[in-house]
């Protein structure tokens, strides 16, 4: 459904916030690939299931937007979570964007150690 979900560009902002990410806390994937739902998301921390997504200008379009949605839906069901952020929000205050994708990223630890493990089907 995703006509972009091949585009490969990583953009400035993106490895802005993989630098802040890197230099103040775990380093996070870039360009990741999610087998589970088959997307490319822009940076993730596959060990807590979480992708972070940056949006550009182009999300804003409304054919975008419903990619958006379709993306972060399989995402979710294949058990990530995920968070997004804008260009925009990046330019204008990196480390705010960067101590709410620590939060998550703590917050992903926390329910990942709750959640019971099984190799039982549901």
């Amino acid at each position: 459904m995703t006509a972009y979900s091949d585009r490969r560009k990583t953009t400035p902002s993106q490895i802005s916030l993989w630098r802040w990410l890197r230099d103040h806390g775990p380093h996070p994937q870039i360009e990741y690939y999610v087998d589970e739902c088959g997307i490319h998301v822009d940076l993730a921390y596959p060990d807590q299931r979480l992708a972070i997504e940056v949006d550009g200008p182009c999300h804003r379009e409304w054919k975008r937007k419903e990619d958006d949605e379709f993306r972060d839906l399989s995402l979710h069901k294949a058990g990530w979570g995920g968070v997004r952020v804008t260009n925009d929000e990046i330019n204008a205050d990196l480390e705010s964007v960067g101590y709410r994708i620590l939060a998550e990223l703590r917050n992903r630890k926390k329910a990942l150690l709750r959640t019971p493990r099984s190799s039982e089907p549901f």
